[in-house]
């Protein structure tokens, strides 16, 4: 199982989709808190949840192209002939649109029979890379995703009693949070060898004092 994972017996669960409502974390439909985790600083950012959503507009690079958000990448990689017009560069309706307009826009999909299987089997790798790209630009969507740890991300299907399970985007999360570790113990590394050189600095000047002092005093008859 992936340590991303959260598979504490308290368990929270965030639940989320391009419209979901401005709740409180564990206020939304299907969310779960049990972890007694407030996520206080996470409830100040307005409608974080739909900053989690792949409809969240914030251009980005991703295969050298920009665009407007995460569904845009995702759907136009499967467009075949049709994959610029998701791009921003390419000025098309769709690639100005909204997720939802990119969203509506699979039928554009021009791939083969095998270009189908292929993407079948890569489709979740794919997301992957394009979110990846999407949250390595967007410090907002980086600092909502940390904020959300350790609950699990679930995407609430509309119109479906369905929710899935979005264990990639706790993955990404999970790398970012060690990141983070690895910053603070750099940090904590530089500090303690900077009061070591601080403190052996002020020794030595302390010394050299004494042995000045020890110079000045004058001779006893």
């Amino acid at each position: 199982m992936c340590a991303c994972v959260h598979t504490n017996k308290l368990m929270d669960r965030f639940v989320f989709y391009h419209n979901s409502r401005d709740a409180p974390p564990c206020g939304g439909a299907r969310e779960i808190c049990q972890s007694g985790r407030s996520y206080e600083e996470l409830q100040r950012i307005p409608n974080w949840r739909r900053v989690l959503s792949t409809y969240h507009v914030h251009p980005f690079k991703y295969n050298g192209q920009t665009y407007r958000t995460i569904e845009h990448a995702y759907q136009g990689s499967k467009a075949g002939s049709m994959e610029s017009h998701f791009t921003i560069e390419s000025g098309h309706r769709i690639g100005l649109g909204d997720g939802s307009v990119a969203h509506a826009e699979q039928k554009w999909s021009m791939l083969s029979e095998e270009e189908t299987k292929k993407w079948n089997e890569n489709k979740d790798m794919i997301m992957s890379r394009i979110t990846r790209a999407k949250y390595e630009q967007c410090e907002l969507a980086r600092k909502v995703l940390k904020l959300t740890y350790p609950a699990e991300l679930w995407l609430l299907v509309p119109r479906s009693k369905n929710s899935i399970h979005l264990e990639y985007l706790e993955e990404l999360r999970a790398s970012y949070l060690r990141d983070n570790q690895d910053e603070d113990d750099d940090n904590v590394k530089r500090v303690r060898q900077e009061t070591t050189s601080t403190n052996e600095n002020t020794r030595a000047n302390e010394n050299n004092m004494g042995a000045n002092e020890n110079n000045m005093r004058v001779p006893q008859e």
